[in-house]
């Protein structure tokens, strides 16, 4: 704190010479001008994530509007509500340059909510032009801590009962000087307990957000009276202390909507006297008038909306009728299958954006915003038509699209591309786990649909286990498996184990005979199609060793948090066990019935803790599947699932991936000699080209 005070004293004694400071000035224009030109303005945005920077910036632009400027106001209203000693207490604070870093913990999540990939254009919840109100920042660090991470300076504002900065409004929160529904997020950092009417507070906030805004409060935990607070530091601020996170929610009642983040403090621990609460949760103003008005416009605008809906109903009718025409023609099959992909290829942008625009889907974000994203994904789609590659960009509208409209997406697209890719007819594939049957293929199918996955009755031979056993142990498996530009290889010692995962590459896998009867097995083939509805074509296929070398710390590199799937578009996954699992060597957990649909809270990208998956999901829900070894596992892993971290033993499991089609994350394409591909294979690869589109076998 000395050396701040002693920079910002010498800052000041410059910057009040007149001509240090017109020199100063331009100097430093110019450096922004050429620095801007190089860079952008972004360079600079980021450079405020940096707190010693932003810390400079701070005391710069303190000292030119409160010494040069001259510009400091104190608010003069009625003090009723305002806590005793509240702005002597802040403008001390100022005076020192006190800069808490704890605003962090409110604007990295805040962030988080916004932007979905930090190399992406797209946004979640809030964007980089959302309007957003910090109430009592004190001084300009909580603003320039929010344009560091992306946000627009032009959108943000503060409010507090002092002010020197252009960008802060003076006011009382109890009373805000701005019009109802005018703020997409409101930040409380630590401004709460200086109050004596908190839910005045709330119901202001509740007023001036729009429905659906995002308030984040921070508050310090500390169970001290007054007297002991004023015994420790000389003084206590006043107003009303909230000491849990369901205490600051209760303030605003039925206007909770849904909690995204929250940290909270039961006890307090040790020696430690405070801590700190957070919470971030969205405003629902169901019961608002101007929401009733809004409602009446909507059913007022029905007759209108109706017409176009007409119209977008008559194209997808019109489609099965072009659809029913072609099968009429007398061509081959694999000729009728050229045309409807053609026909696919010709209509399917035109029709994704007719869906967007006519569905009536809860979306996350505002319907203007959800149409760029459609947009951005209809295009990479034509790239990956012409190419056979997957724009990243487009790649992550995917998965946006995903969880902005809960998985509607994902099933009108499949309930659309089914119409074009039809199954293959499977009677010429090869049986090798169990005798195929199209009826029970379905009916798994159909327990897949509504729970997520199913645990097969039959399994694996012990003989089949054995032998892939014996090849996991002599091939050199890759340990460093996340950094792709530097694999490191080892064979897998069971009593010596390196990493957490030892991974078989794929290629070697693809040699083994087993494993080429497993990925062209007409039952798990039958399965894949009745559950996706069309053709499907093996995505992946991948072996690995689990270790304990942890000792049950769960690495979320290696999924062994919660998480969800969404490389592709729809698809199933087939596990196997080549080694007895149990609760302690890391059997697969699955969260029944979150393939179909998620709470809010959890419609993000990411892992998620134990804790959070058990916030919203009943014991009874949470599945954890043991087994012996052969046992069989297919599930839709767009629902939640992790491998449990293993406390002890290891574990050798197989996947294979069944996909509707390879657009979405980068894949491996597969070259294999003739010499070492099986006739029964080779068959498969012959008669559904589809499904083992991204190998070739070289002669």
């Amino acid at each position: 704190m000395y050396s701040i005070k002693l920079f910002s004293q010498g800052l000041r004694f410059f910057l009040e010479n007149e001509n240090f400071f017109e020199y100063y000035r331009k100097f430093l224009l110019f450096i922004f001008n050429e620095f801007n030109q190089l860079f952008g303005r972004k360079f600079f945005n980021e450079l405020l994530m940096v707190s010693s920077i932003r810390k400079l910036v701070v005391i710069a632009r303190y000292i030119y509007y409160v010494d040069i400027k001259k510009s400091m106001a104190i608010y003069q209203g009625d003090d009723k509500y305002i806590g005793d000693l509240t702005i002597e207490h802040n403008l001390q604070g100022l005076e020192n340059f006190v800069i808490s870093p704890r605003i962090l913990i409110l604007i990295k999540p805040l962030s988080v909510l916004g932007k979905v990939n930090p190399n992406s254009n797209l946004f979640g919840i809030l964007n980089p032009s959302s309007k957003i109100l910090v109430i009592g920042p004190r001084s300009e660090d909580d603003l320039l801590c929010l344009i560091g991470h992306g946000f627009e300076i032009e959108n943000i504002r503060g409010l507090d009962l002092i002010s020197y900065s252009p960008w802060v409004d003076i006011g009382d929160m109890h009373s805000m000087p701005y019009e109802d529904d005018s703020w997409d997020a409101i930040i409380l950092g630590w401004v709460l307990n200086y109050s004596n009417n908190p839910k005045q507070v709330a119901d202001e906030v509740i007023r001036v957000a729009k429905p659906g805004c995002l308030v984040a409060i921070g508050v310090e935990y500390n169970p001290l009276t007054d007297e002991q607070i004023t015994e420790i530091y000389g003084y206590a601020p006043g107003g009303s202390r909230s000491n849990s996170v369901d205490e600051i929610l209760a303030y605003f009642g039925d206007s909770v909507d849904q909690v995204y983040y929250q940290h909270d403090i039961k006890s307090v621990v040790g020696d430690d006297k405070n801590s700190e609460l957070a919470v971030i949760f969205s405003i629902s103003k169901k019961n608002s008038q101007k929401n009733e008005q809004a409602q009446t416009e909507l059913l007022n605008n029905e007759a209108e909306d109706n017409t176009d809906y007409e119209e977008y109903c008559l194209k997808l009718l019109n489609i099965t009728f072009n659809l029913e025409n072609i099968d009429k023609y007398d061509v081959s099959e694999a000729e009728k299958s050229l045309r409807k992909k053609t026909y696919f290829q010709e209509i399917f942008s035109e029709v994704v954006k007719d869906w967007a625009v006519n569905e009536k889907i809860p979306l996350l974000v505002e319907r203007e915003q959800f149409l760029n994203i459609i947009d951005v994904f209809n295009r990479g789609y034509e790239h990956f038509i012409k190419n056979s590659q997957t724009p990243p960009q487009s790649y992550q509208a995917m998965r946006l699209l995903y969880f902005l409209t809960d998985g509607a997406f994902n099933n009108f697209w499949m309930s659309l591309y089914s119409l074009f890719y039809l199954p293959y007819d499977l009677n010429t594939a090869k049986e090798f786990l169990m005798p195929s049957s199209q009826s029970q293929a379905e009916s798994i199918a159909k327990e897949i649909q509504e729970q997520g996955y199913y645990v097969f009755e039959d399994k694996v031979s012990s003989e089949i286990c054995d032998r892939l056993l014996d090849f996991a142990y002599s091939m050199p498996c890759n340990i460093n498996i996340h950094n792709p530009s530097q694999p490191e290889y080892a064979i897998y010692q069971k009593e010596q184990p390196k990493a957490p995962t030892y991974h078989i590459d794929e290629t070697k896998l693809i040699e083994n005979p087993i494993i080429q009867d497993f990925i062209s097995d007409r039952f798990l083939l039958e399965v894949a199609q009745s559950y996706c509805g069309s053709c499907v074509t093996n995505r992946n296929t991948s072996m690995w060793w689990s270790t304990s070398i942890l000792n049950g710390e769960a690495s979320s590199r290696d999924a062994q948090l919660y998480h969800w799937d969404g490389d592709p578009i729809k698809f199933l996954n087939f596990f196997i066990y080549l080694t007895d699992v149990d609760t302690n060597n890391g059997p697969h957990c699955f969260v029944k019935g979150s393939h179909l649909t998620k709470p809010i809270s959890l419609l993000r990208d990411g892992r998620f803790l134990d804790e959070e998956i058990e916030q919203y999901y009943e014991q009874d829900k949470i599945i954890e599947i043991t087994g012996s070894r052969g046992t069989i596992i297919a599930a839709d892993t767009r629902g939640f699932h992790k491998g449990k971290a293993l406390k002890s033993g290891h574990r050798l499991i197989f996947q294979v991936t069944m996909a509707t089609c390879l657009f979405g994350a980068p894949y491996n394409s597969i070259e294999l000699n003739i010499k070492t591909v099986k006739p029964s294979f080779l068959e498969a690869y012959k008669n559904f080209p589809y499904t083992y589109q991204r190998w070739q076998i070289l002669h």
